[in-house]
């Protein structure tokens, strides 16, 4: 999908962008340093991503990720990405690792347990109401 084909599916979804190229950039870089892996949601998809070693990362140009499983896809599409340690992490730091990345990128991350997800984009489906949360 063509940069104006993007725009248009994010305004399409109401899709309020959290994260940019230089972030997602830094983000990849640093995680393909360490022993983790991650998988993404992407807008235009229903499905989520294998699960990749973060050393597989290949930017193919800039501002791009390589999926085995669909191909290169743009920074701007990405919903989110959830990165885990590929050991146990008893000790943690991994986990205080990703955490540090997290804060240093200064966008929302959610965890679950030892899984984080580093939103780069927040729909309109994605917020829940507090009367949603308690029925």
């Amino acid at each position: 999908m063509d940069k104006q084909g993007i725009y248009d599916s994010l305004s399409r979804q109401g899709a309020t962008s959290l994260m940019n190229n230089r972030r997602w950039g830094r983000l990849l870089y640093v995680l393909g340093n360490l022993p983790v892996c991650y998988r993404v949601k992407i807008l235009d998809s229903p499905s989520v991503s294998d699960w990749h070693p973060s050393n597989t990362y290949t930017s193919v140009p800039s501002n791009e990720l390589f999926l085995d499983q669909i191909g290169a896809i743009h920074f701007l599409q990405i919903h989110w990405l959830e990165v885990k340690s590929l050991n146990d992490d008893a000790d943690g730091k991994i986990t205080a690792l990703i955490e540090g990345i997290s804060k240093t990128l200064r966008k929302p991350c959610t965890r679950d347990g030892s899984t984080f997800r580093i939103w780069g984009h927040v729909l309109q489906s994605d917020i829940v109401s507090p009367d949603e949360e308690n029925s």
